[in-house]
Formats: C-alpha cells, sequence, structure tokens
C-alpha cells in the first residue's frame, strides 16, 4: 500500500469515525437525566426487573495463545442480562441471568454460549447482624489454548465446556454506622467439564471455602481490612488436592458511586496431599477495580468509534447502484411504512407525513446487524460500508426534512415554535 492510499483509507475510515462519534455524542441523554436512565427498571409484582444488553465487537490476531502460526479472527460477543431486585423491609432478595455468545468470523469451532443463574438473599438479624446466601450456576467454557489444552490447542475440535455449583453464605455483623465490621463467609464449589474428557476430566474438582474479614472504617468510604481465608481442594482423578490459606491486609474504598476497588497483599501457604508434590509458601496479592460508568456516558461512544475504524468509504465507489437502491429503500420505508400505520391509526396525511419523516433515521439496531454480519462473514466490507453510509445519510437527513414538514407557527424573540405532531390544527388540516 502506497502513501496515497494509505493517506486515502485513513481519511476515508477517519470521516466515518467522526460523524459516527459526533452522532452518538448527540444522541447521549442529558447530564439531569443520567440517574433516571442507571434506575430504569420495570416493575414486576413485588419485583422490579433490570434488563440490558451488552455487545462487543473485537478482533484477536491470536486467539490461540501460540507463539507461532497464530490464527486471527473477528468476534462478536452478545451479552442479554435480566436482573430481578425485590427490596421488603429491609431484606433484599435477587435474581440473575446472565448469558454471552461470542461468534468468530474465521473459527466457528470455537463460537461459544456461557450461562449464569445466580440467586441471593440478603437478610437482616437483628439489629448487627445480616446475612448474605448466594447459590450460583455456571455453565461455561475454556477457549482453546487455555486450560487442559494451554500449548495445544488444536488437542480437541472445539473449545472445553464446563459447568459449576456454588453456594455461599456470608454474616456480617456490626452495627449501621460502626466503624467496626466482621465478616464470616462459608463456600462449596462443584466444576466438572462435560467435553473432551481425555484431556479434562483430571480438572474434575469440589472445594470447600472458609474465610474471616474485619474491616475497620477509616474514612466514610474506606476501609482497612484484615483477611484469613482457607481452601480446601479435592480433584476428582489428580493427585493435586491441596489445602490453600491465605492471610491478607488491605484496603477498600468506593471512591465514588461508579468506581470501587480493593488492595490485599500477605502471605500463602498451598500443601499438597501428595508427599510427591512440593508445598508452596510465599508473598500473595490480589487487586480488583470496579467501574460502572453510565452505557449513555461512555460505552455508546466507544461503540460507534469501534463501529466506524470498520468502515472504509472506498470500498462503495464500485457499488454506486447498489448504495441508491438501500438509501431509497431506507428512505421509503420508513415514510411509507410508518406513515401507512400512522394514518390507519387516525392521523391525517400530513400528520402520518410527520410520523415517517421522524422515523427514518437509523442508529444502533442497523449498526449492530451490520457489525453482526460482517463478523460472521454474511457480509463483506463492500456491504457493511454501503450499510454505515445509508445509517449516516438517513441520520443527517432527517431533522432537515422535520424542519420542512413542521411548519413555523410563531416567532418568539426571533426563535421559531414548531408544532408538534397532532397539534394546532385546523377544520381543513383534520379533513385533509
Amino acid at each position: 500500500m502506497n502513501n496515497m492510499e494509505y493517506a486515502t483509507k485513513f481519511a476515508s475510515r477517519s470521516f466515518v469515525l467522526a460523524v459516527l462519534a459526533y452522532a452518538s455524542l448527540a444522541g447521549a441523554a442529558p447530564p439531569e437525566r443520567a440517574a433516571d436512565l442507571r434506575a430504569a427498571g420495570v416493575q414486576m409484582g413485588p419485583a422490579v426487573l433490570y434488563p440490558s444488553l451488552g455487545l462487543h465487537f473485537g478482533r484477536d490476531d491470536n486467539i490461540f495463545l501460540q507463539p507461532s502460526g497464530e490464527k486471527s479472527s473477528n468476534i462478536i460477543v452478545l451479552i442479554p442480562t435480566l436482573d430481578f431486585v425485590a427490596v421488603n423491609n429491609g431484606q433484599r432478595y435477587g435474581l440473575l441471568y446472565q448469558a454471552e455468545a461470542g461468534r468468530y468470523g474465521d473459527s466457528s469451532a470455537d463460537d461459544y454460549t456461557d450461562q449464569r443463574l445466580l440467586a441471593e438473599a440478603d437478610v437482616g438479624l437483628g439489629q448487627r447482624g445480616r446475612l448474605d446466601l448466594q447459590a450460583e450456576y455456571l455453565d461455561e467454557h475454556d477457549p482453546r489454548g487455555t486450560g487442559a489444552s494451554e500449548g495445544n490447542p488444536l488437542l480437541s475440535d472445539n473449545p472445553d465446556v464446563w459447568h459449576s455449583t456454588r453456594l455461599g453464605a456470608t454474616f456480617k455483623y456490626g452495627a449501621p454506622g460502626a466503624r467496626g465490621r466482621l465478616d464470616l463467609a462459608l463456600g462449596a464449589r462443584e466444576k466438572h467439564y462435560d467435553n473432551n474428557r481425555a484431556t479434562t476430566a483430571a480438572r474434575d474438582l469440589d472445594q470447600g471455602d472458609v474465610g474471616v474479614t474485619f474491616l475497620y472504617r477509616v474514612a466514610p468510604l474506606t476501609s482497612l481490612l484484615l483477611q484469613a481465608t482457607d481452601a480446601d481442594i479435592d480433584y476428582k482423578t489428580a493427585t493435586l488436592d491441596s489445602t490453600e490459606r491465605r492471610y491478607l491486609a488491605g484496603v477498600t474504598w468506593e471512591a465514588t458511586a461508579k468506581t470501587s476497588g480493593t488492595v490485599k497483599v500477605g502471605r500463602q501457604k498451598k500443601d499438597f496431599d501428595d508427599t510427591a508434590r512440593t508445598d508452596f509458601s510465599g508473598g500473595s496479592w490480589a487487586a480488583a477495580v470496579v467501574w460502572s460508568p453510565l452505557t449513555y456516558s461512555f460505552f455508546v461512544p466507544v461503540f460507534f468509534i469501534n463501529i466506524g475504524l470498520r468502515a472504509d468509504v472506498r470500498q462503495i465507489t464500485h457499488m454506486a447502484g447498489m448504495t441508491i437502491f438501500i438509501l431509497v429503500v431506507a428512505v421509503l420505508g420508513k415514510v411509507i411504512g410508518c406513515g401507512a400505520l400512522a394514518w390507519i391509526s387516525g392521523f391525517n396525511y400530513r400528520e402520518a407525513l410527520r410520523v415517517g419523516v421522524g422515523m427514518i433515521s437509523r442508529g444502533e439496531v442497523g449498526l449492530i446487524i451490520a457489525g453482526y454480519g460482517l463478523a460472521s462473514g454474511i457480509i463483506g466490507p463492500d456491504v457493511f460500508s454501503v450499510m454505515i453510509l445509508m445509517v449516516l445519510i438517513t441520520t443527517m437527513i432527517t431533522p432537515v426534512w422535520l424542519r420542512h414538514v413542521f411548519p413555523r407557527v410563531v416567532e418568539e424573540k426571533g426563535a421559531p415554535v414548531f408544532e408538534s405532531v397532532a397539534s394546532l390544527k385546523g377544520p381543513e388540516d383534520r379533513d385533509a
């Protein structure tokens, strides 16, 4: 690729990127609506349902984590979540279902669908105690090149699939507002592999956990902690049975409503039941930061940027006819389709036209479908670029056309005021 071709490609992609990023920011919710978006839920009897849908596009240049002979592929991941929450007299109950479906454009054998089901109850026990109960079921996978196939990803024809069940209980003792709190935790987990048993059977295990944590609040949202845990790991067939003990000290904080974190350092001791294996003792540390920004404030612009980087305007030059056809269908499909339904519903033709024009603009749904088609190999880069151009043009022409189908009524201090879809109707308008 010469410098001119590179410059043209960069310019075309930058144009798409800039317009899509602007569209995403222009359509984002205003700051005063942010709390409403985060708190939105659907009332279902005594519970509230919080649904969400995550979508990720990406490309992995080494999906098997190989030092040589790498295989690359586009990947699209869809993550639907249903979170039911019920609160009654200070008691909280929750039920969460989450799925994650990953599809590889160039390696369909590695497609996967993971699932998670979590039930939780947080109940009060007097004025100082609370009991948190959890039951979790996981149906997940280990990508090829990890787990049992690490270093030899072609050992099997598909990823290793496993399921796991976990039960947990945490008793928290400490009055609300007190500086100190004591947490006692118990847990049990079982993990079983479902396929490729020749290599995965040795990884089936049962695990029991017990732990105690003392937290001392040093600031309104910051606490120091001391923690001791003991895990008894029992493998079904392998000679890796062991006991792990950890002694940690650290700090946990909640910087804002959207950011929290924990840092812990200390010692770890691992004793194997098999005397032929060498025990381990050494340092241990753990750190985690959870950042939960609002979708409309961060992830929507990132989504549009990701899509824009995949479009190339040069691909459209040899598809002018198809581009015009798709644009015409996109516009007329909305104007006629939505307008006709509005007219049937009782609007007159002018009002129906306004409804149809207002629906012309395409957005996330069109981009999601186009991105999925590209990642799955259903459409090529040329058709994908045409679809992106259609989204851009319909988004830009809609407000211009709306100004013409909504006539100006009055002027207030130099600012035009426009009538609504069904307002200011006279007899001549209603009969039109």
